[in-house]
């Protein structure tokens, strides 16, 4: 596994996710596996492709926030706890949320995916 793929989700758990539990920062991550293995063509041929996308994870849209999240390390408290959130979904962590590929914060009035924390997910045509 290249150290990048790694750094790069982990990232973006820790910007997407940081204030939620645990569990809410391995389903972030799942979502960007689940775009990796059910389209590739679509979303990306790596992890590192899926989050950087262009207008999929917000938190790699501006270069300011590129920056950041290149220079993230151990030195923010929360760091570590999502890197370990990523390390689990790459090493095959079970897909607990149905095969979304989309979460977003706030409320839904979507009758479909679930809640989790402060975000919801869903999979594709629901």
């Amino acid at each position: 596994l290249p150290p990048v793929t790694l750094h790069d989700l982990s990232a973006t758990i820790w910007a997407e996710g940081r204030g939620e539990s645990f569990c809410g920062q391995i389903a972030i991550g799942l979502v960007a596996r689940n775009r990796l293995e059910q389209d590739p063509e679509r979303w990306g041929r790596s992890i590192s492709q899926v989050v950087r996308k262009p207008k999929q994870f917000s938190v790699w849209n501006t270069k300011r926030r590129r920056a950041l999240l290149e220079r993230l390390n151990d030195s923010d408290p929360a760091f570590p706890t999502a890197r370990l959130a990523a390390a689990l979904v790459l090493s095959g962590y079970p897909d607990f949320t149905g095969g979304a590929v989309y979460f977003h914060s706030g409320r839904s009035r979507s009758q479909h995916g679930f809640r989790l924390g402060n975000h919801h997910f869903r999979a594709e045509g629901r």
